[in-house]
């Protein structure tokens, strides 16, 4: 009688394959070691960071026998950055500036705000906030140290960071990743997309970074005095090939060559002439819209020095 293995034993043993297999795999999700690993080497590495940052500040405090205004302590550039901690990496450095003699984390990696935030390192990003009266924010869209995406009960909000609660609703989004929220911005893959602040308001500088990816008329910023009447544009890109600010309530209407699919830190001063409730992405009398990309907006009351445009830029190019 020849030996061998029977069926039922092939099947049993299979099945036990399975279910270890199944068991491996769900312990590696549940424990995953190079997740862990990168927390872990992020979190030691950014504890680091900021013990030389303490160490250096005390240093400079006591050079000065404590006559020192610790908010005045302020980075923007990478070299400024290295004056304080000359030990980050050249991978980090962009992830990071001093506020107010406080590390601050300014980075665009969900995970990494979260592994900040356990650290207790801030997040909050260091634009010019006099005058700020809106600031959407494609990277912290939620929120400071929260993001939306398609499936957030809140999607349909993006979150004025200014302090104003002046939140945009978001209306005709289907929320997908074509038509909705991406990692560190809005995408606008309808004509009718649009975002709408909460209440009007008088402004003279606004800064956006977008990025076109369509033909036709692409709206930045349209202005309607109210719901009901006419609108007044305050910058469109036409044919995604120029910025043509309209007349009204500009100060320089200069035609200025935009490409495509290439990001735009775009900064415009206008003229404050009335109150107004401005659309973000599309024309409001037609349905026209950018056809791409924002990353963020910012509105002020005032008009910004070429100085401060030139700091906020510096930021925008640094986090996007």
């Amino acid at each position: 009688m020849k030996k061998g293995i029977s069926l039922i034993v092939l099947v049993i043993t299979i099945i036990v394959i399975i279910i270890l297999a199944g068991a491996v795999i769900l312990s590696l999700s549940l424990n995953n070691p190079i997740a862990a690993a990168k927390e872990a080497n992020f979190k030691a590495s950014l504890t680091g960071y900021n013990d030389e940052l303490s160490m250096s500040i005390s240093s400079q405090y006591a050079n000065v026998m404590g006559n020192i205004d610790l908010n005045s302590i302020n980075t923007i550039t990478n070299d400024e950055l290295k004056q304080y901690i000359k030990n980050i990496s050249d991978s980090d450095i962009s992830k990071y500036r001093i506020v107010k003699s406080k590390l601050t984390y300014i980075g665009s990696n969900l995970n990494e705000m979260q592994w900040a935030k356990d650290l207790n390192i801030s997040l909050e990003v260091p634009y010019i906030k006099d005058g700020l009266v809106i600031w959407y924010d494609g990277i912290y869209n939620g929120g400071i140290g929260v993001h939306n995406d398609n499936n957030s009960l809140n999607k349909s909000k993006w979150i004025d960071l200014s302090g104003n609660i002046n939140d945009g609703n978001l209306y005709n989004f289907d929320f997908t990743k074509n038509n909705g929220w991406g990692d560190s911005f809005l995408n606008y893959g309808l004509d009718t997309s649009n975002v709408m602040p909460t209440q009007k308001m008088t402004y003279s500088t606004v800064q956006v970074v977008y990025e076109t990816a369509g033909s036709g008329w692409n709206y930045i910023i349209d202005a309607r005095t109210d719901v009901s009447d006419g609108w007044v544009a305050i910058c469109s890109a036409f044919g995604s090939s120029y910025l043509r600010p309209y007349k009204d309530g500009i100060i320089d209407s200069t035609s200025v060559p935009l490409p495509n699919n290439r990001k735009v830190y775009l900064s415009i001063k206008c003229n404050p002439t009335a109150n107004v409730m401005p659309t973000i992405g599309a024309r409001y009398s037609k349905n026209e819209s950018i056809m791409g990309k924002t990353y963020c907006v910012r509105i002020y009351n005032r008009l910004l020095t070429e100085q401060e445009i030139a700091y906020n830029n510096e930021i925008d190019k640094i986090r996007y």
